[in-house]
């Protein structure tokens, strides 16, 4: 049976569309594994950006209609909006090196996108103009060609800011999930809210992310055993002091979470360490 609701029709099209730009990169460009690395990039940049426009000064509002909970469904717009539509879309145009003309169209076609959302009624605005879109993506468009040269360069400054990256947008996406479970919320005092948690939530996967890029090394355990001990007893202090809320199911669930996420930590570095020995082999023969 077709979903006729056209909050999730709209969405769902969006998804469609800019999923395929994805799927064209990876299969028309064989330099996948800085795509990749870029990729995640791209993404975290957006998430810098959505965490201090959405999170904290809630400057707009989506209605994407696929989750129950009103503000979890804003929440989830935005990472549609965030982890998808633009960062793919960015990653496309600087894969097959774009003209800056095109990307202006292309950022026409972002700001008509919001502005026909705020016709359908499925996107609101509180303080944020659609002007500001057309000044922002733009910037996007700027950062993902930059980083994508220096990735591909082996620049060691970038390389570690990505791998920070990776990690980042890891920990968060894979938190968000672990919310839609409903297995455990932050915040302060005796009652969570919901803006309090996704205030303090990517502030722990910040954390994380530094602590994580400064611990793995590739094929050493010893690291590994060091992040894991440091997410879980991070994950037991925050609970201790009832920053962090969740049940006895969910807290051994989030101790294969951390798990995973050092497995992860570990893939990440592997991949970036590989572009570091590119590099320097390229010097060498220099």
């Amino acid at each position: 049976m077709i979903n006729k609701n056209p909050n999730r029709l709209a969405f769902g099209l969006l998804f469609v569309i800019h999923s395929t730009l994805l799927l064209v990169t990876f299969i028309m460009k064989k330099d996948r594994k800085n795509l990749f690395i870029a990729l995640l990039s791209n993404i975290s940049f957006a998430y810098f950006f959505e965490y201090l426009v959405l999170n904290v000064f809630q400057a707009y509002k989506y209605k994407p209609m696929f989750l129950k909970n009103r503000y979890l469904d804003n929440v989830f717009g935005a990472l549609l909006s965030q982890a998808i539509f633009i960062p793919f879309t960015s990653l496309f145009l600087t894969a097959f090196e774009v003209k800056w003309r095109t990307k202006l169209f292309v950022n026409l076609y972002f700001v008509f996108v919001e502005s026909l959302f705020l016709r359908m009624k499925i996107y609101k605005l509180k303080w944020w103009n659609p002007i500001f879109t057309g000044l922002a993506i733009p910037v996007h468009f700027y950062l993902s060609d930059i980083w994508y040269k220096h990735i591909k360069k082996g620049t060691p400054v970038v390389l570690s800011a990505s791998l920070f990256n990776m990690n980042l947008v890891t920990s968060v996406n894979l938190f968000f999930l672990l919310v839609l479970l409903r297995k455990f919320r932050f915040g302060i005092g005796k009652v969570h809210t919901w803006y309090e948690h996704f205030l303090i939530a990517p502030l722990y996967s910040f954390v994380y992310a530094i602590v994580a890029t400064k611990t793995v090394k590739v094929g050493d355990w010893i690291s590994k055993c060091k992040l894991l001990a440091f997410s879980i007893s991070f994950h037991l202090i925050l609970k201790r002091l009832q920053v962090l809320k969740s049940n006895k199911e969910s807290h051994y669930l989030l101790m294969w979470f951390h798990l995973l996420m050092v497995l992860l930590s570990s893939f990440y570095k592997r991949l970036v360490n590989s572009q570091e020995v590119v590099r320097e082999n390229e010097q060498f023969n220099n």
